[in-house]
């Protein structure tokens, strides 16, 4: 007993101990104060000139920040891929900046639309596969048909979510380039390389989504998902085929549906006047006839 007296006597004197404001902390955090107070008085007291001056330099900076992130966004750009032979943004003139700056918005508005459907569309289709399969494999009484069933949902959630991992900028890349300011050079040149790099973007997007490779990782999947449901009861054949086909089927319509219009529009941009091309023209005068090399840079 006189034992935990002891014990508890101990443990409530360092607990009021530690709980009390030791002096040398008192004073760190009165120097602090007053060191804080002396800062503020300070600042408070600088004179009007140095502060303009600060002010001023603090904007130079971050204008020549902005100036340096565009430059960067439209190098990174021409350095993403060969075939868009785009000219950076340093090297148009403001009539040639403002006409493309224009072009992107209306490319990046007609993408919205289908690209929205399509990506919405099929994420609805699949969820309705998944949801509907699992329902019918959680009701089914024989094994063989709720193995099926299970295939079923499992690579219609592997369709689902190889399409929410696929990057589609086209679905948000208009209101985002609109809500962009175009009030400097420097934030013109930023929101050209941003409208360029989500076309290209969305147009390679499009082209591996219709690409041979995706025809063939279609075909393997729906392959061996109905060998595997074949292989697995005995007189299971007519399954494994049926869930063969229909896998191929949803597989190629998703390819066949899959809007282009990206791969169009950022053909059309690469080729657009302000892009530096050489054309065979035909050539008749009075002294003269044939042909004619005509280069735009």
């Amino acid at each position: 007993m006189v034992r935990r007296l002891f014990w508890a006597s101990l443990y409530a004197t360092i607990g009021l101990s530690l709980s009390l404001p030791h002096p040398c902390w008192a004073q760190s955090d009165d120097d602090e104060s007053d060191e804080q107070s002396d800062s503020a008085l300070d600042d408070s007291v600088e004179p009007t000139g140095r502060t303009d001056q600060r002010e001023g330099d603090e904007a130079a900076e971050a204008s020549e920040g902005s100036m340096d992130e565009a430059a960067a966004a439209a190098a990174n750009l021409e350095s993403e891929g060969e075939d868009e032979q785009f000219l950076s943004a340093v090297e148009l003139t403001d009539e040639q900046l403002d006409q493309r700056i224009k072009t992107l918005d209306v490319y990046l508005e007609d993408l919205k639309r289908p690209t929205r459907t399509y990506f919405f569309g099929w994420v609805a289709i699949q969820t309705a596969l998944v949801t509907g399969q699992s329902l019918y494999a959680a009701q089914a009484d024989k094994a063989s048909v709720r193995t099926n069933y299970i295939v079923g949902a499992s690579v219609s959630g592997a369709s689902l979510l190889r399409l929410l991992f696929t990057s589609f900028p086209g679905r948000y890349a208009s209101r985002r380039y609109r809500q962009m300011p175009t009030d400097t050079r420097a934030q013109k040149e930023l929101k050209l390389a941003a409208g360029e790099n989500w076309l290209t973007s969305q147009a390679k997007s499009d082209a591996l989504g219709i690409s041979w490779t995706t025809h063939v990782a279609g075909a393997v999947v729906a392959a061996g998902s109905g060998i595997a449901l074949a292989a697995a009861y005995e007189h299971n054949l007519r399954d494994g085929v049926t869930r063969t086909l229909l896998t191929l089927f949803v597989s190629e319509l998703q390819i066949h549906t899959r809007p282009t219009r990206a791969m169009r529009f950022a053909k059309n941009y690469s080729n657009s006047p302000n892009s530096p091309q050489l054309t065979l023209a035909p050539m008749a005068d009075r002294y003269a006839q044939g042909l004619s090399l005509v280069g735009r840079f």
